[in-house]
């Protein structure tokens, strides 16, 4: 939990991107909706105001999938079940 915070207050002041990117907390919707913080290392689960936000790193194949996309971007991820599709609702 530690390493989160860390990597979030050195990463979020320096996100101007309207991209998927390091430091990027995406919103997705979609067969699997969530919050994501786009970390160096993933795994982690933290909630921050009812909401939780989950952690993933670009080598992961979702952050793989997700890097360099906008709002409003639809993409399919395959998963061990099948593809799953989502939709990118914001970059912040």
């Amino acid at each position: 939990m530690r390493t989160l915070v860390t990597w979030f207050k050195r990463l979020s002041p320096n996100v101007t991107s309207e991209t998927v990117s390091l430091g990027a907390l995406v919103e997705l919707v979609g067969d699997r909706a969530g919050v994501l913080f786009i970390a160096p290392s993933g795994g982690e689960r933290v909630e921050v105001d009812g909401v939780e936000v989950k952690t993933i790193s670009l080598a992961a194949p979702l952050g793989q999938a997700m890097l360099g996309l906008e709002e409003g971007d639809e993409f399919e991820v395959r998963s061990p079940s099948g593809s799953v599709t989502y939709e990118v609702l914001s970059v912040r």
